[in-house]
Order: C-alpha cells, then sequence, then structure tokens
C-alpha cells in the first residue's frame, strides 16, 4: 500500500516542481523584460532632451491694451514694463507651463494672474 501511495504522490510532486520552474522562468522573463524597457525609456530620455540649433523656437511678447502703465512679470522675473497701446518685442521662452503677472507699474500692484501651457515652435502674444 506504502508503494501505491507513493506512485499516486508522484506526478504531483512533478507537477509542483515544473509548476515553480515555470513561474521562476516567467519571473526571470520579466525582469528581463523591465529592464529593456527601463534601458529604452533612458535612451528616448535622453535623446529627447538633443536638439540641434541651440535656441528655443517658441517665443511669446506682451501688449498693453489697457490706459494705465503695466508691468508684465514672467515666471517670477519682470519681463517688460509697457505704455498704454505698447508691445514688447519677442523673447525666447521654454516650451511648458509659466507664470505671468499683470502689475500697474505706478504702485507694483498685483492685477491679473495667469499660468499658460507653451507648445514648442510657437509664438505667443499676452495682451493686457
Amino acid at each position: 500500500m506504502g508503494v501505491l501511495k507513493q506512485m499516486a504522490l508522484t506526478p504531483s510532486f512533478i507537477y509542483e516542481k515544473d509548476k515553480k520552474r515555470l513561474i521562476d522562468e516567467r519571473e526571470m522573463t520579466m525582469k528581463r523584460l523591465f529592464m529593456c524597457l527601463v534601458v529604452l525609456a533612458g535612451i528616448m530620455f535622453l535623446s529627447a532632451g538633443c536638439e540641434s540649433g541651440g535656441g528655443s523656437s517658441t517665443q511669446v511678447r506682451f501688449q498693453n491694451n489697457s490706459g494705465n502703465t503695466v508691468s508684465a512679470i514672467w515666471d517670477g522675473g519682470r519681463a517688460a514694463t509697457l505704455a498704454p497701446g505698447q508691445t514688447s518685442d519677442y523673447q525666447d521662452a521654454n516650451p511648458g507651463t509659466h507664470t505671468i503677472q499683470w502689475k500697474d507699474a505706478a504702485n507694483n500692484n498685483l492685477t491679473s494672474v495667469g499660468w499658460p501651457n507653451l507648445v514648442e515652435g510657437e509664438r505667443y502674444t499676452f495682451p493686457y
């Protein structure tokens, strides 16, 4: 009876052993695939930062359509102080989200804030 019992247990033991081996192989394949994806993402990330030409093709300018002299503050730095009806020259800017603040030039009071999202290669005019 002991031999029959042992024979009955042998196939399931072999099955469990094969099952573990298959799981181990699958895990190793997934690890290799993950590492390939990480390397590919790194290559893409590094190559995306490479630009030819050196300058940004995205540009911004500021326009004062009000009756007061105003200052345009771009990402925390004064970009232009504009008299009524005046428009600044274009300035290079990086694509992405920025902060623009308009302040009254006479008393430096904040009058409006915006968060434009710039697209590479476009020219923008921000009116006040």
